[in-house]
């Protein structure tokens, strides 16, 4: 089954990342999220690779701590190597490093309160509705 969204974000953020897929699925958009949608027993990388091509596009979730993730670099080059759509949200004022800026330097970002409202829900279904339809 097809996802929607694949939502990258590193666990440092997975209360935030909850509160958003929870949002979006209010909006009708379905969300492929670590590690909700891996099964036991699969492959981790395998897993994440499958989400993001299966999905039609990305909300990357920009924080401190994401920037120092490899994961979420990953996610987001091969979010960028197969085309994908990608809206950055970011979740805090921390400098992006210029291995986000490469895949992200064209994109308009959505920011966001570390408590997400519904106003914030609204903006990023919104944003993923454009996004997927251009």
């Amino acid at each position: 089954m097809s996802k929607d969204v694949f939502l990258s974000h590193t666990f440092a953020d997975e209360e935030v990342a909850a509160k958003i897929t929870a949002g979006l699925q209010r909006w009708g958009i379905d969300v492929w999220i670590a590690p909700d949608d891996i099964s036991g027993g699969r492959r981790w990388g395998e897993a994440i690779v499958h989400g993001i091509r299966s999905c039609d596009g990305v909300v990357y979730l920009s924080s401190e701590q994401s920037h120092d993730s490899e994961q979420t670099e990953k996610e987001v080059g091969i979010a960028d190597e197969f085309n994908k759509p990608i809206i950055p949200v970011r979740l805090d004022e921390s400098d992006l490093p210029d291995q986000f800026r490469y895949h992200l330097a064209h994109i308009q970002w959505i920011t966001i309160e570390a408590s997400p409202t519904e106003e914030d829900y609204e903006q990023i279904a919104r944003a993923v509705d454009a996004r997927w339809s251009a």
